[in-house]
């Protein structure tokens, strides 16, 4: 429900658990007193059904007992409201009226009980909810490759979301052919750094080298993905490696036939695709 007057651009204000779920982050820890800024508090615990991202009720009874409040300007709104904070973002667990009131009178800081939950991403009010499924999913893969452990400041950043399954599809197969060689069944830290800096770096390095600034708006995990496709549509042929993938995109302008070419699936005008970064070493 929205009541007249509230901005179109206002959404449905952002809940903790959604946060927490996706991020699969832990429980909270009691921090102590604070004094944070109104602008830093980016959702709530469990009321996102009582108001919208620009802390406007959404409900005519809430809107008036608002009203209400603020014509009675009683003693209070200076309580300190209670928060729980990831990173940079709070989220309100009690004083959801005091906050939009704050919010209303435009106040900029306000008094708060904080419990803090570590979170290995950086994350501000303005939380970018698309970069935030991005980075869930980056996540899992990173995870369960062995990447996360073995590269931890490494990120693989996919404008397709659902291309995660085929990345890490493509480092088992890595690990099989490792397996094979050693005549043993390595760690998947020691497969995820090998199939990094020798199946993806060198496809990545090979592509750009090609195709120069045509690739300059994909990211490297785009580019990969990418010839990795190429390379298993061309399996069984005389150019089934990633080395001739990355030289026949050039080619794939004058194939009229195939559905659509490489360099338009790579060559991006929108914004380009994000995850959440990370936060500085021993700051979680």
């Amino acid at each position: 429900m929205r009541l007249p007057g509230t901005p179109h651009e206002c959404g449905p204000l952002l809940e903790l658990g959604f946060v927490t779920r996706h991020l699969h982050l832990g429980a909270p820890i009691t921090e102590g007193p604070a004094t944070i800024p109104v602008r830093d508090i980016a959702g709530t615990v469990q009321r996102g059904h009582d108001f919208d991202a620009c802390w406007r009720p959404l409900h005519p009874a809430l809107a008036k007992r608002l009203d209400d409040i603020e014509l009675g300007a009683g003693a209070g709104l200076d309580e300190p409201i209670e928060v729980v904070r990831v990173d940079r973002a709070y989220f309100v667990v009690d004083g959801h009226k005091r906050v939009a009131l704050a919010h209303r009178s435009g106040r900029e800081f306000i008094d708060a009980a904080v419990s803090r939950i570590p979170s290995p991403y950086a994350l501000t009010s303005d939380i970018d909810e698309v970069a935030l499924f991005r980075t869930a999913r980056e996540d899992e893969f990173r995870r369960h490759s062995g990447l996360r452990e073995a590269l931890p400041d490494v990120r693989f950043v996919l404008s397709d979301m659902d291309g995660y399954g085929e990345l890490y599809r493509a480092v088992q197969v890595h690990a099989f052919h490792l397996a094979e060689q050693h005549g043993r069944v390595l760690p998947w830290t020691e497969v995820a750094r090998s199939w990094y800096e020798m199946s993806f770096l060198p496809t990545v390095v090979k592509a750009r080298a090609s195709v120069g600034s045509l690739l300059d708006s994909s990211t490297d995990a785009d580019i990969y993905l990418a010839i990795h496709r190429q390379a298993l549509a061309w399996w069984g042929t005389e150019c089934d490696a990633p080395e001739c993938a990355a030289q026949q995109v050039l080619a794939e302008r004058a194939i009229t036939a195939r559905r659509r070419s490489f360099l338009a699936a790579l060559r991006r005008d929108g914004p380009a695709a994000s995850v959440l970064p990370l936060t500085e070493r021993g700051e979680v």
